[in-house]
């Protein structure tokens, strides 16, 4: 399947046209736009080419220094709060590579946290885990956890899903 990169995809449409070619075996190629392919007057076919992580986040990827994110991380103990969420989980997922001290998985909903607890204790089976039932919410038990488990390091990703249906609720 050939892709003009002139075109503009919406990422829905990308994302289907690979997962359509990928059960079907069918490689994916870039096709230059036509600027590109016409430079010295000619058509440059052999510009050609496989598509890229770049093709599918429209932007330039970003280099990790995982060497720093480790420093930064191992032998820290580690809060994350929202960890059953979809950004806390990964976060926790992310950070367990590099050998926190003590990895502190904070959420209110306690079935995201107990799935997460179990899959990253089957990966890292060194990796002490604390898992604690809590709402961000309440400063009285915040103060406590953290008055109690001294993180080192917070990653603060509590959050309400439906922003818009938040904003209109604000009491909540």
């Amino acid at each position: 399947m050939l892709i003009n990169s002139s075109f503009i995809l919406t990422d829905i449409l990308l994302n289907t046209i690979r997962y359509k070619c990928k059960n079907t075996g069918c490689r994916i190629k870039i096709l230059p736009g036509f600027e590109e392919m016409m430079k010295d007057g000619k058509a440059l076919l052999k510009n050609l080419r496989d598509i890229k992580i770049e093709d599918l986040l429209r932007r330039d990827p970003i280099n990790l220094d995982i060497k720093g994110i480790e420093e930064y991380i191992k032998n820290k103990k580690i809060l994350v709060t929202g960890g059953g969420g979809s950004i806390g989980s990964e976060l926790a997922r992310q950070i367990s590579r590099f050998n926190p001290s003590e990895l502190i998985i904070l959420d209110i909903n306690e079935n995201a946290v107990y799935e997460l607890e179990h899959e990253l204790k089957f990966k890292y089976p060194d990796l002490n885990i604390k898992v604690i039932i809590a709402s961000i919410r309440d400063k009285g038990r915040i103060d406590r956890i953290f008055n109690t488990s001294r993180p080192n390091i917070v990653f603060h990703a509590a959050a309400h899903k439906h922003v818009p249906l938040m904003e209109n609720n604000p009491s909540n």
